[in-house]
């Protein structure tokens, strides 16, 4: 797979000096969320069983919120389990790359999950992946997940769009925006090119005002407009296409 040069890279050689110094100022100016409190496994609901795994970084751990009922977990099962018998369980840390979450699962035992839910990257385009290793961090992931759990299907949420983020300030807002954009390009063809996988992207206008108070992770409304329509995705494939 071809790797053209993006002009977040072309420029990195010239911005690299300010963006060391934002960097620092970011990591000791952002407040550092918790994540939320509540329960990280549950069997909820009635009707066919539908067995959901929800990993990833801190947007799938639920920062942003205070309770995981306001979270991707509280809120995607809350819906998931209104026409099945859900049985689920998040897995998923704060700060998390998609390296450590290889890593993570390597260690766990083999189970069976139908569905699973990955959010992951924001701290791969944070930090020094680049566009060729993140996709093969992605292939190995998928094995990984399919080899482990024997999932019907994948999805992964799409990275949030980081040039909009308000806790950035140019010119690292322009170039995380851009690399963000790339790796979620990347991530993109991965899912189109890979059996029962798929990319989930949030179908709504969303604006800083509806971030956290750190400007930085999703607030109560991202985490509902991401699980509502994340949830009828699930649905339709899950009562359509899977026996």
């Amino acid at each position: 797979m071809p790797f053209p040069v993006k002009p977040y890279r072309v420029l990195l050689p010239l911005l690299a000096p300010v963006l060391i110094w934002q960097g620092k100022r970011l990591k000791r100016d952002i407040p550092k969320l918790p994540e939320p409190s509540g329960e990280r496994t549950g069997i909820i609901g009635s009707g066919p069983v539908l067995r959901l795994l929800i990993t990833g970084d801190s947007s799938a751990a639920g920062v942003g919120v205070a309770t995981q009922h306001q979270a991707l977990s509280g809120q995607l099962t809350v819906q998931l389990s209104q026409q099945n018998t859900l049985d689920w369980a998040l897995q998923a840390k704060s700060g998390a790359d998609i390296e450590s979450c290889i890593a993570f699962h390597q260690q766990q035992p083999s189970q069976q999950y139908d569905v699973i839910v990955i959010a992951i990257g924001v701290n791969d385009v944070t930090g020094r992946n680049n566009g060729a290793r993140w996709v093969e961090n992605l292939a190995q992931l998928i094995a990984l997940l399919k080899t482990k759990y024997h999932p019907h299907h994948l999805f992964f949420s799409s990275l949030p769009p980081m040039g909009h983020f308000t806790a950035l300030k140019q010119p690292m807002r322009w170039y995380l925006g851009g690399k963000s954009n790339h790796f979620n390009d990347l991530l993109k063809q991965t899912c189109d090119n890979t059996t029962d996988c798929s990319l989930f992207t949030i179908d709504e206008e969303l604006t800083g005002d509806d971030m956290a108070s750190d400007g930085f992770h999703p607030g109560s409304r991202v985490y509902s407009v991401w699980c509502e329509q994340l949830a009828a995705s699930i649905n339709a494939l899950y009562e359509h296409n899977i026996t």
